[in-house]
């Protein structure tokens, strides 16, 4: 099941159930998206990561322009707990949030 980030910002998308693939929000759909799950930071702030196998540099830079034009930051790890050296951590954080 994909996990929006969408919903750390408050901002509405549209829901992949029940509806043609082609409508579903850029985050849903995003071939990054997988893996995905919300957890909450020792300074218990909300984040969303996702942890896709085969990441490519072009599928980020798109990636993290869109996620700051919506208010989110992202960060990139190569230490992903879900398969580590296979996976790679995408964890998206409210731009305003403290760490």
């Amino acid at each position: 099941m994909a996990v929006c980030p969408l919903q750390l910002v408050d901002k509405r998308h549209k829901s992949p159930m029940f509806i043609s693939t082609d409508t579903i929000c850029y985050w849903c759909k995003h071939r990054l998206n997988d893996h995905g799950g919300w957890y909450v930071d020792r300074n218990k702030g909300r984040l969303v990561m996702w942890e896709p196998y085969d990441v490519h540099e072009e599928d980020l830079a798109e990636l993290i322009t869109r996620s700051q034009e919506v208010g989110l930051s992202v960060e990139v790890s190569d230490m992903s707990p879900h398969l580590p050296g296979s996976t790679t951590a995408i964890i998206f954080r409210p731009a305003y949030s403290n760490r």
